[in-house]
């Protein structure tokens, strides 16, 4: 296992779930067993180029996509909190400095 592969299996299952498959549907749509699916998701065996434009067409998705892991709207909605907080907290150590002098 290589972090590309670690990372292309990681950036499949994510796209995967998102389309609401699962490891069993993509994998009989590509024509292969279910645990090959599942090796490629783990990074334990490398895709072929071949099998990754084939899982990119099912997905909808070009072939550098599968390096990025699809964020939900559940981690962008975090982000967005985590990120307010960020500002906020900011806003207050500038508001209280200012008070200081």
């Amino acid at each position: 296992m290589n972090d590309i592969d670690l990372a292309a299996g990681r950036g499949v299952r994510g796209h995967r779930e998102r389309n609401g498959l699962s490891q069993q549907e993509l994998a009989d749509k590509l024509g292969i067993g279910q645990s090959s699916m599942a090796k490629w998701e783990r990074g334990d065996v490398p895709m072929r180029l071949r099998d990754a434009v084939a899982v990119c067409r099912i997905l909808g998705i070009e072939l550098s996509d599968l390096w990025d892991e699809p964020a939900t709207h559940g981690d962008r909605y975090q982000e967005g909190i985590q990120r307010g907080i960020e500002i906020s907290q900011a806003a207050i150590k500038r508001a209280a400095e200012a008070n200081a002098i």
